[in-house]
């Protein structure tokens, strides 16, 4: 996978962990808004940053886990009421 590793780890006899690790960030691609050096801003294509604050905004994914896992209470019975929109 040219610069690409994968490593597979064994914790504890019960939980798999894998891991990807690359020497090569900036041969990964996604969409993002790139800030060019005239002070213009175009949305497209670009390479990854090599930094955590390249990472995409959680917020979204955040609100919708947090709708989906809350409580349902009906009859003095609580369970989670599964959403069919978000699943």
């Amino acid at each position: 996978m040219d610069r690409v590793a994968l490593k597979m780890y064994d914790k504890f006899g019960s939980v798999l962990r894998i891991e990807t690790v690359t020497n090569d960030v900036p041969s990964f691609k996604h969409h993002r808004t790139v800030e060019h050096r005239d002070g213009t801003r175009t949305a497209g294509l670009a390479p990854v940053k090599k930094t955590l604050y390249s990472l995409d905004d959680d917020a979204a994914g955040r609100q919708h886990l947090e709708k989906l896992s809350r409580p349902v209470r009906d009859e003095n019975r609580s369970y989670l009421k599964a959403r069919s929109q978000y699943c």
